[in-house]
C-alpha cells in the first residue's frame, strides 16, 4: 500500500497547523520570557513534529500522538469537565484514525511516500 490514506494526511496537517498555530500564540513576544512559558512552547513543537513525521509514515508518531493528547486528557482534570470531554472526543477519533486497519497498514509497508 503505497497511497497514504487521506484520513491520515488530514490529521496529520492538522496536527503541523495546530503546532504551528500554538506554537506562535504562545510565544511570548509582549511580556518577559519565564521558565513557565517553555511548556506550551514544547508541547506545541511535539505536536509539530508528530505531523511532519505522520506524513513521512514514521509507526511510532502514532504513539507519540497517544501519548501526547493522553497527556492533554491528564491536564484537562485541572481545568473543567468540558476540556475533558473534548480532549477525550479528540483522543478516540484521532486514534481509531491513525490506528484502523488500512491506517495500520500503510504505516507498516516500508516504502516511504512519494511527497508530503
Amino acid at each position: 500500500m503505497n497511497k497514504r490514506p487521506l484520513a491520515i494526511a488530514v490529521v496529520a496537517w492538522l496536527f503541523i497547523a495546530i503546532g504551528v498555530l500554538g506554537f506562535v500564540f504562545h510565544l511570548p513576544l509582549h511580556r518577559a520570557f519565564h521558565p513557565d512559558d517553555l511548556w506550551p512552547l514544547v508541547l506545541e513543537l511535539i505536536l509539530l513534529a508528530d505531523g511532519i513525521f505522520l506524513l513521512r509514515r514514521a509507526n511510532w508518531a502514532r504513539w507519540l500522538f497517544l501519548a501526547w493528547m493522553s497527556f492533554h486528557v491528564a491536564l484537562s482534570f485541572y481545568s473543567s469537565l468540558r476540556l475533558v470531554a473534548i480532549h477525550t472526543l479528540f483522543l478516540v477519533l484521532f486514534g481509531w484514525i491513525l490506528f484502523r486497519p488500512a491506517s495500520t497498514a500503510w504505516f507498516r509497508t516500508r516504502t516511504p511516500p512519494a511527497a508530503v
